[in-house]
């Protein structure tokens, strides 16, 4: 893949920029190959890879490396045993990496996510990721319950246990910040398990 890389070894790990061949016509595939042998590599190993955005040309270095390090600090609080993240995937989770290590920004929805996870672990249910399933669907029920592969109707009632429990009534919420909560959550829990 590169001829040359300008490797940074660190005590905690080791950062590199990797030149790689332009994509052309005939071979756009050459960031998917380097993810697809980091990923190899990684999980094989059981380290991890935070890759960074390409680029074309040598601006924006630190830039380069804050996003690949955005990654690697992502894959970590969510529990990735081994294998690459690239930070193009990292969706609204590139938002919240600076949030890995602070307070929850809603303590109220905090709290309500905190009793869906000690609900979860006693009963062995999924209440946190039904509701995270209905955030994502932005809370329609019918797209919801395909996602889930349930009935409607058994849909509705795992939402009424949600709110019996948590106290939240999902008609009212502000559900993207509910939605942006429930990922700092899962953040949270990660990075005081790892």
């Amino acid at each position: 893949m590169a001829a040359t890389a300008l490797i940074d070894v660190e005590s905690h790990g080791l950062r590199a920029l990797v030149p790689l061949a332009r994509a052309t016509s005939r071979d756009p595939t050459s960031e998917a190959q380097l993810h697809d042998q980091l990923e190899a590599i990684g999980v094989e190993l059981g380290i991890r890879f935070g890759i960074s955005r390409a680029r074309s040309g040598p601006t924006d270095d630190a830039t380069v490396l804050s996003e690949a390090d955005d990654a690697l600090r992502l894959s970590i609080a969510l529990g990735q045993l081994g294998g690459a993240r690239a930070y193009d995937n990292l969706g609204a989770y590139r938002f919240l990496v600076p949030m890995i290590e602070s307070r929850p920004p809603d303590p109220g929805h905090a709290c309500a996510l905190d009793i869906l996870s000690a609900y979860d672990a006693r009963r062995n249910a999924a209440l946190i990721d039904t509701l995270e399933t209905y955030l994502t669907s932005r809370g329609r029920v019918s797209t919801t319950a395909e996602s889930l592969t349930v009935h409607p109707n058994t849909l509705r009632q795992r939402l009424e246990r949600i709110e019996g429990l948590t106290g939240l009534r999902l008609d009212d919420e502000d559900l993207l910040s509910l939605e942006l909560s429930l990922k700092v959550h899962r953040l949270h829990k990660k990075h005081r398990v790892g």
